[in-house]
């Protein structure tokens, strides 16, 4: 027992080295992808779609004192985190540029995350049994160095992840305070203990995981709020992983209380904004006024699955309404639109997830065939391995449940909202770590040696 204990305490030989490649790797694929940009608009501050210019007009607006004001003077159009730190740089005559580049090195702590969750993940689910193998500790220790290697890679790398770099878009941030929160999750569930360690599978939740420190708790709490103040689609992961939380480690005492705590913080940290919404809106929003509009994209009599936002903004029906009246407007109309035809609402959702999970990119800048070529076949060698991670993990399938919720909560979020590429981007390093348990397993297949046949041994 002691063994174990000092196994999972140390530091693995080179994990250093390898957390700076990977976030070296990141950067400077990041960075390669912004000069090519640089290059083909002879700019760095060009902006390619509309959300980026009402982001950066809001951070203008910030910055001069006006508060945040979005499109049509709505107030509550966006949470305020994203715009908040672009405003920083707002009065800069490149202020984009350097939003950008600091963009560069968000998306780089993306891959170190994803590299020390999969490290973790490794050690405790598909390391060998160090217990009965005399070379166990050594390819123990490899296993979580290749496991978190190629997970850090598998982020730093993903043309996706990698493109929406150069985008003034929430998704660069919001992708690294998810691998973040499911990094701390990780800690908190209890299945860290290594797996000799226990005497049956399902013992971690209750015994290791009792220890979870308080560092990890508010850690976890500070991450919320700040991921909910980035983008309100969040709660959707957010409460995928408190459930999660509560179940796996069985309604204990501590955790409820702690989880409850949690639940308090948000709402407190969001009463100013809920506030500061009903002084200027006349309507206590906790979140944002974009809601109503977004539902009815995605269900309204209109809806294809994908958005088309264009006209219907500016219908006649709206224009002149208050911007709580207008988010209200079509809110009703959305709830409408489920409720006399919910055969379609149905059908629709299957379309969405289509289009999510797609290897190929619908916007029409996407489409030269590079593009779709190199993006569609890392997705489905991604997909791919990332299936192979499962099976390998499939005695610990809690595990893989708790890396595949960020998945399961967005589709089930984007199958009543709009469906694209766009959407499935914040669970892809949860993803890229079941993807490196795959890799990692194939790698431990190719280097242990066979053992002897018992006739061969006589």
């Amino acid at each position: 027992m002691t063994f174990h204990l000092a196994l999972r305490r140390a530091r693995p030989p080179g994990w250093n080295a390898i957390l700076l490649a990977v976030f070296m790797a990141a950067v400077v694929v990041r960075a390669a992808w912004l000069i090519r940009q640089t290059w083909q608009t002879g700019d760095l501050s060009s902006l390619t779609f509309d959300d980026e210019r009402w982001y950066w007009r809001m951070a203008e607006s910030l910055h001069r004192g006006d508060g945040l004001v979005g499109e049509f003077g709505h107030r509550a159009a966006r949470m305020p985190l994203y715009p908040a730190a672009l405003s920083l740089v707002a009065g800069s005559a490149h202020g984009i540029a350097w939003v950008k580049i600091g963009q560069v090195f968000v998306g780089a702590l993306a891959a170190v995350f994803a590299a020390v969750l999969a490290r973790d993940v490794a050690h405790s689910t598909i390391a060998p049994d160090h217990a009965i193998d005399a070379d166990g500790p050594a390819r123990a220790t490899n296993m979580t160095l290749v496991a978190g290697l190629a997970a850090g890679m598998l982020v730093a790398l993903d043309p996706l992840l990698v493109g929406v770099t150069s985008l003034l878009l929430t998704e660069t941030l919001l992708i690294a305070e998810l691998s973040a929160i499911w990094y701390v999750g990780w800690q908190i569930t209890g299945f860290s203990q290594p797996r000799a360690a226990a005497t049956h599978r399902e013992q971690p939740a209750t015994t290791a995981g009792r220890h979870s420190s308080n560092v990890h708790w508010m850690a976890i709490t500070a991450l919320t709020v700040a991921t909910v103040y980035t983008r309100p689609s969040s709660l959707a992961p957010l409460v995928g992983l408190f459930v999660f939380l509560l179940i796996h480690r069985r309604f204990e005492l501590s955790v409820a209380v702690r989880t409850l705590g949690v639940v308090l913080v948000l709402i407190l940290s969001l009463t100013p904004w809920a506030w500061r919404n009903q002084r200027l809106t006349g309507d206590r929003c906790w979140l944002t006024h974009r809601a109503g509009i977004s539902l009815y994209d995605g269900v309204g009599p209109h809806a294809t699955g994908a958005s088309d936002l264009a006209d219907i903004k500016n219908a006649p029906a709206v224009r002149g309404l208050g911007e709580a009246e207008w988010n209200a407007y079509f809110r009703d109309q959305a709830y409408r639109s489920i409720r006399e035809d919910p055969a379609r609402i149905i059908g629709l959702a299957w379309i969405k997830m289509q289009r999510m999970w797609s290897p190929f990119l619908h916007t029409n800048e996407y489409q030269a065939s590079v593009v779709r070529i190199v993006v569609a076949g890392w997705t489905l060698l991604l997909y791919a391995f990332a299936l192979l991670g499962a099976w390998a993990m499939r005695h610990r399938w809690s595990a893989v449940a708790f890396l595949l919720m960020p998945a399961i909560c967005l589709s089930a979020l984007h199958s009543v909202f709009v469906g694209s590429v766009r959407y499935r981007l914040g669970a892809l390093p949860m993803l890229a770590v079941l993807a490196a348990i795959g890799l990692a397993t194939l790698w431990q297949r190719r280097t242990t040696p066979s053992r002897p046949s018992a006739e061969q041994s006589t």
